[in-house]
């Protein structure tokens, strides 16, 4: 099955927003492990849940190999940006 670009895109937009979200769930678990506040964890957990959503979402484009690698390439890119 070949991927038109549109849905290329869409795949790519998908992982883009996992990305952030899951910087954005680390942040708030790492702030829950600092501070025990139960607001932190339970945030960081919703945003897992997001970021599952999206995903089943992204596999109805895109093989789980191929949103898996581009994951990996988000996440090495964006986060470490972030920690910078």
């Amino acid at each position: 099955m070949k991927i038109t670009q549109i849905e290329f895109l869409y795949v790519s937009l998908f992982v883009l927003i996992i990305v952030l979200a899951e910087g954005c769930a680390q942040y708030c678990l790492k702030n829950y492990a600092k501070t025990n506040t139960l607001y932190w964890f339970i945030l960081g957990a919703l945003i897992y849940g997001i970021i599952a959503y999206l995903l089943v979402i992204s596999f109805e484009f895109e093989k789980l190999a191929i949103v898996n690698i581009m994951w990996g390439a988000f996440s090495a890119l964006i986060l470490t940006t972030m920690a910078y």
